[in-house]
């Protein structure tokens, strides 16, 4: 092998290094009081699993995301967004819009709020805890919590949920949740 090759060897592995392991290192969740700690794990950011559903609880988050969680965090989870043009984060790959207040997460849009044709609702596989999600009709939404606090038009929104659906050819397109006016920063 000559020089070259060598070298070119040695240039492409550290190269390798230097994009696999920081995806490889990550922090954890403290669980039980623990500390949080830098460990190397085996469990790859929410991004690689789009074919999953992402589970959406009102006035908690979404997936590992919570509300008032930092901006560090959401990326240690979600990634790099593709767009980040403050106070908005993007995943359309994921069919996710995140706003941030204080660098913390204040809301999250699933779908679109107002265009039926978006990509972003293709993309969105976000689902209730109650199963509700894109493609879930009015009928479904008051099954699974009741009638609106306010129903304006195509948009119904419930007060104790801090959420808001929104609907289009009776099907839902958008789903808006924010941080309770409660919950502090982590």
């Amino acid at each position: 092998m000559g020089k070259y090759q060598k070298t070119a060897i040695v240039i492409l592995c550290a190269a390798a290094l230097v994009f696999v392991l920081p995806a490889c290192k990550r922090k954890t969740p403290a669980q039980d009081g623990e500390d949080q700690t830098d460990i190397l794990v085996s469990k790859p950011p929410v991004v690689e699993h789009v074919g999953k559903s992402l589970v959406i609880k009102p006035n908690v988050g979404i997936g590992e995301v919570k509300f008032g969680m930092s901006l560090e965090k959401v990326k240690r989870i979600l990634g790099e967004p593709a767009s980040e043009t403050p106070p908005i984060l993007g995943y359309p790959h994921l069919g996710l819009t995140i706003t941030l207040r204080d660098d913390t997460v204040l809301a999250i849009v699933c779908g679109d709020m107002t265009n039926k044709d978006s990509d972003l609702i293709k993309a969105c596989r976000c689902r209730t805890e109650k199963g509700i999600g894109i493609g879930s009709t009015e009928a479904e939404i008051i099954a699974a919590y009741g009638e609106p606090t306010t129903k304006r038009g195509p948009r119904l929104m419930y007060r104790q949920l801090n959420a808001r659906f929104v609907l289009a050819d009776g099907k839902v397109i958008g789903m808006w949740f924010a941080k309770p006016r409660k919950l502090t920063n982590d």
